[in-house]
């Protein structure tokens, strides 16, 4: 199996996706991104599901700058078999 970049005949995700945000009060708002769907990993293989889901609280501390503070739930099947789990996810977004 080729193992470039992008392979669709070895690995192929159809996904479903939402991403909603808006403001809570002030400079708090909320963020959700999800995806669910359907996975092949290996041409000819079953299809398996696939899951992954993001909300986030939004802080803008100035014009320019915003920071997220969220949660990531994933469930998926890569080629060494079911990957599932929970993350943090800390980030900042800064406009020039």
């Amino acid at each position: 199996t080729y193992m470039g970049f992008f392979n669709p005949a070895f690995y192929q995700r159809h996904y479903l996706t939402v991403h909603i945000k808006g403001q809570l009060r002030g400079p708090v708002g909320f963020d959700f991104s999800g995806g669910i769907g359907l996975q092949q990993v290996g041409q000819g293989t079953a299809l398996t599901r696939a899951m992954v889901l993001s909300p986030a609280i939004t802080v803008k501390t100035s014009r320019r700058a915003t920071v997220t503070l969220g949660y990531v739930y994933y469930d998926s099947a890569q080629s060494l078999g079911l990957v599932r789990g929970n993350a943090v996810k800390l980030s900042t977004d800064w406009k020039f």
